[in-house]
């Protein structure tokens, strides 16, 4: 969170996103990893992005479950 930026490469892609503005939340709270990503109509970001970049991705491939829990909409 205290990185100014994070730039990711998607796989088949050649542009990269910056994953830092996207991300409001992150933290780790009785062993569950938070995180609050924004979403709008420019440059987008998932959770297995935000894993990817925490070197975490292989947490997928181990089973382990990714559960949306909210979703919140402004106008």
């Amino acid at each position: 969170m205290a990185a100014s930026s994070c730039p990711i490469r998607r796989p088949n892609r050649r542009t990269t996103v910056d994953l830092r503005p996207l991300l409001e939340e992150l933290s780790v709270e009785e062993g569950v990893l938070r995180m609050r990503l924004r979403a709008g109509s420019g440059a987008s970001a998932g959770p297995w992005d935000v894993l990817a970049a925490l070197g975490l991705s292989d947490l997928g491939l181990e089973g382990v479950p990714l559960r949306r829990t909210t979703v919140e909409i402004q106008s």
